[in-house]
């Protein structure tokens, strides 16, 4: 516990010298992360070609699924802390201590949007220390709503791939505001290992994590049927995923994911409407967008 009071009181200290400011994001969409530019490297390291597939798109022409989805999988205390969740982080710590080794990230969408947009993915205390004063400054800096936005723009989706509208329409050939369930759920289910895992071809692990992420939705009363999936002890199948910031899940029975979606699971409605921004929005309610009213323009491509 020391240590960890130590900490904080150095991202204080971090806080009071940090030389630029962050309000431009309120309203600027970052061209470029420091993920783009590790990822490059890391190609240019190798001799490979590396082409940045990416295109932004505002919240709200992103499937409510997909961002509630996502949330569900990657922090699911998104509206209720003020960037960092202490209580998953301090888990994530006493894990690590015992493991000897990084082992459970424990990050939240606010820091991972740090350390995607200034930061690298490398596993080093003082880097996790950025990341923490980071997400604390853009919380309290762009509110839930933008965080958000810029997480869902800038995630990794594959080799090259970032932003949820890349990503629908390389894999599912639609606009991310037209994803329905079963298509968010891939998407979000890859999220801790984008490199690894496919959402189109994604195996055991990527079935179980969307069964997973669908039991949470239905859990905490985001989607209106009643779930088709009960939680049970981690299958035989299911191996450790050692990723940047994983976290460990509970297991729920995957294999019968598709089937079940297929057969007792029906499409959910989405409620379009405004609301606080620093809490989650309805999923029920109105149709989503057609794909001609969120037909966004040509994805963007960079290489070097």
């Amino acid at each position: 516990m020391f240590f960890f009071a130590l900490a904080v009181l150095a991202m204080e200290l971090v806080w009071l010298s940090w030389p630029f400011s962050l309000t431009y994001l309120r309203t600027q969409n970052p061209p470029r992360t420091s993920m783009m530019a590790f990822r490059e490297n890391q190609a240019r390291a190798l001799h490979r070609p590396y082409h940045i597939r990416q295109q932004w798109v505002p919240l709200e022409r992103i499937s409510p699924l997909l961002q509630k989805a996502v949330i569900s999988a990657e922090d699911d205390m998104f509206y209720q802390h003020a960037g960092v969740d202490f209580n998953d982080l301090w888990e994530s710590v006493k894990t690590d201590w015992k493991q000897k080794r990084y082992v459970r990230g424990g990050s939240s969408l606010t820091q991972q949007v740090a350390k995607n947009l200034f930061l690298s993915p490398k596993k080093q205390l003082a880097r996790k220390l950025k990341e923490l004063f980071l997400a604390f400054r853009l919380d309290h800096t762009l509110g839930k709503k933008r965080v958000l936005e810029i997480y869902l723009n800038i995630a990794e989706w594959g080799p090259g791939l970032f932003g949820a509208e890349a990503a629908a329409r390389t894999y599912f050939h639609k606009s991310a505001a037209n994803l329905n369930l079963e298509e968010a759920l891939s998407l979000a289910a890859v999220l801790p290992s984008p490199l690894k895992h496919s959402p189109v071809q994604g195996g055991r692990y990527v079935q179980w994590r969307k069964a997973w992420i669908l039991d949470r939705l239905q859990r905490y009363g985001h989607l209106r049927f009643k779930p088709v999936l009960a939680p049970l002890g981690p299958p035989d199948w299911v191996e450790s995923e050692e990723t940047d910031e994983g976290a460990g899940m509970p297991a729920v029975v995957g294999d019968t994911l598709n089937a079940a979606s297929a057969e007792a699971v029906p499409e959910p409605t989405l409620e379009t409407g405004e609301g606080d921004d620093n809490e989650m929005p309805a999923m029920l309610g109105a149709a989503p967008a057609t794909e001609a009213e969120a037909e966004p323009e040509a994805l963007t491509s960079t290489a070097f």
